[in-house]
C-alpha cells in the first residue's frame, strides 16, 4: 500500500516500472490487493471516473463515494447507485422532441466548441432532460451527455477551436459522432420510432 501512495504522490509516475500510470483504473487490482474482506461497505473518498467504486460494487461491497466535481456526482448516481435502472429507447427518441430551452450551449458555446447542429441538439436534449422525474434515468442521460461532448472534440481537448470551425463550415461529424447516431438510430428504428 506504501508503493501505491508513494507512486501516486511522485511527480513522474511514468518512471516507476511497475505502474505507468496514476490513473485509478490501471491500479485498480493493487488498490484491493491488501484488502482481505471480501464484503462489507467500501468508501471512495474520491469517487472521480467511477472505477475504483465500481469494482467494489462488482465485488460484492456495499458502496459509499465522495467528490466535489458534479461530472463525478453524475457517475455516482448513474452507474454506482443505480442496480435496476436503464434507459429505454423511448428516453432517448424524447431527446429530439422539440422542448423549450434557452439556447445556452448554442449562445455561449457556438462555433468555437460545439457546431451549431450539435449546440442545437445539446440544447433541447438538456431541456428534455431536465423533464425527466425518474432521477437515476436524468443521471444516466445526464452521463451520456457528458460521453457525446468528449465524443464531439478529438480527444476530449476543448482548448483548440479550429477544427470545430472547420466542421461547421465543411458540414461533417467527427468519426465517434457518427458512430454514436448511427447506433441511436438504429435503435429508434428497431423500435419503429423512426421510419427507414
Amino acid at each position: 500500500m506504501n508503493n501505491l501512495i508513494e507512486l501516486c504522490l511522485t511527480r513522474h509516475p511514468e518512471r516507476n516500472s511497475k505502474f505507468k500510470s496514476c490513473g485509478k483504473r490501471k491500479l485498480v487490482k493493487h488498490i484491493f490487493k491488501p484488502i482481505k474482506k471480501t464484503e462489507g461497505v467500501f468508501i471512495d473518498a474520491f469517487l472521480g471516473g467511477g472505477s475504483v467504486s465500481l469494482y467494489a460494487k462488482a465485488k460484492g461491497y456495499k458502496v459509499i463515494s465522495n467528490d466535489i466535481a458534479f461530472r463525478s456526482v453524475i457517475i455516482g448516481r448513474a452507474i454506482i447507485a443505480n442496480n435496476s435502472v436503464k434507459l429505454e429507447s423511448e428516453d432517448l427518441a424524447r431527446l429530439f422532441l422539440e422542448t423549450k430551452h434557452d439556447s445556452f450551449i448554442k449562445n455561449n458555446y457556438c462555433p468555437k466548441v460545439f457546431t451549431s447542429k450539435i449546440s442545437d441538439f445539446l440544447d433541447n436534449a438538456f431541456a428534455s432532460a431536465n423533464k425527466v422525474e425518474n432521477d437515476t434515468k436524468r443521471y444516466l442521460l445526464l452521463h451520456l451527455f457528458i460521453k457525446f461532448i468528449l465524443s464531439c472534440r478529438q480527444f476530449g481537448k476543448f482548448t483548440h477551436t479550429r477544427d470545430t470551425l472547420d466542421l461547421e463550415a465543411e458540414s461533417i461529424l467527427h468519426p465517434k459522432q457518427r458512430t454514436l447516431l448511427v447506433m441511436l438510430v438504429v435503435a429508434l428504428a428497431e423500435k419503429k420510432m423512426l421510419p427507414l
